[in-house]
């Protein structure tokens, strides 16, 4: 639910379809609103990369080295416990988790008060990232 309100939120501020690869807001905001605008920005795409890393670190799964499972007829081979991108979606969590202190950050820094021609955005980045 707080993936698809920071998404409606940045596409709200954004100025066209390209905004979220681009960076650019639409015109006629302060510095208060453009520093919000930008982590959260950034937060929509690690959400996209963590979504497509899993998907592909789950889709090479069947390539990794398959475990073994002691039975009451032996020892046999189970399926694959991990794959070789498993270490894909650990990295892009790692850069989520640096991109959500930096919003904390900011979201702390920034006056709500700066921030009344983007409430929406504020109150979305305050939710995502101090609760």
């Amino acid at each position: 639910v707080i993936a698809i309100m920071q998404i409606m939120a940045v596409n709200e501020y954004s100025k066209d379809n390209s905004s979220l690869w681009t960076g650019e807001m639409k015109p006629g905001y302060n510095e208060a609103c453009h520093r919000i605008f930008e982590v959260m920005r950034y937060t929509v795409l690690m959400i996209i990369v963590n979504a497509v890393a899993s998907s592909f670190a789950n889709a090479t799964k069947a390539c990794g080295p398959k475990s073994l499972v002691i039975t009451a007829d032996g020892v046999q081979e189970g399926e694959p416990d991990h794959g070789p991108c498993d270490w894909i979606p650990k990295m892009t969590n790692l850069f989520t988790l640096g991109i959500t202190v930096w919003g904390m950050i900011t979201v702390l820094q920034v006056d709500k008060a700066d921030c009344k021609d983007c409430l929406n955005l504020h109150d979305v980045a305050w939710w995502s990232y101090i609760g």
